[in-house]
């Protein structure tokens, strides 16, 4: 199927990009979160499980997400992607210092997101609670690195590519499977309800652009059935007040 977010701010592109992906949030999530935060034009094609026999070696690695721009062509790897989509729509930094900071929160992000991946397509149950002891810790490291610019990722510049890749992995696989954990780094959770609270990232979670979907059912032993959760009634921290 083929939707388009209609973003008016961008109505002068006479072209949007396409986002092909499976209809789950997965490796696509932090696509549609760049995509959204800088209220870009965009289309998704999902694609039918039982059609990804056919389309994957016409793929460039035999993989998707995959994106085409009419600006640049067809782009393979999710981060890749996402990295492409920060630096055109001006949400990745300018400067050496900052950008190195941003790659890496996208470093620590993938440290969170790969632990929490492996045990939910494996032994979850019997693992979840050594996971949980070695999350705890990344978030220890998360908080104090984010503390050293007003908790986010470059401070003052306002929310950025490496923001966006910690809510990533904060909201999706975190908050769902460790809230008592997440909630206990208070600068961590701050930073994903920040960003949560961006206009464009608000709309975006409560719209049915988001699939309902964090992984694949059949598949995954968790984060495979939708999330009951609200953003409406959001309240921020002191600190974003």
């Amino acid at each position: 199927s083929t939707q388009s977010t209609g973003h008016p701010i961008h109505s002068i592109l006479t072209m949007s990009v396409k986002l092909t992906y499976f209809a789950v949030r997965g490796r696509a999530e932090i696509i549609r979160l760049v995509l959204e935060a800088a209220g870009a034009k965009y289309e998704t094609e999902n694609v039918d499980f039982k059609d990804w026999a056919t389309l994957k070696p016409k793929t460039q690695f035999g993989q998707l997400p995959i994106l085409h721009d009419p600006d640049f062509g067809t782009i393979s790897q999710s981060f890749a992607i996402a990295r492409y989509l920060a630096i055109k729509h001006k949400l990745y930094p300018t400067n050496l210092k900052d950008q190195t900071r941003v790659e890496v929160a996208i470093e620590a992000a993938r440290d969170i997101s790969e632990g929490i991946v492996k045990i939910a397509f494996g032994d979850f149950e019997g693992q979840k609670e050594n996971q949980g002891k070695t999350l705890d810790a990344q978030l220890h490291n998360l908080d104090k690195f984010l503390k050293e610019n007003d908790g986010l990722c470059c401070g003052s510049g306002g929310i950025n590519f490496g923001d966006l890749a910690i809510f990533n992995v904060l909201d999706n696989f975190v908050k769902p499977l460790y809230p008592d954990i997440l909630k206990s780094h208070s600068v961590s959770q701050g930073l994903r309800d920040k960003v949560a609270a961006h206009s464009n990232v608000a709309a975006y979670l409560k719209s049915d652009r988001r699939p309902a979907l964090t992984l694949v059912p059949g598949f995954a032993k968790t984060l495979n059935t939708p999330e009951p959760v609200s953003y409406t009634h959001l309240t921020l921290p002191t600190i974003y007040s």
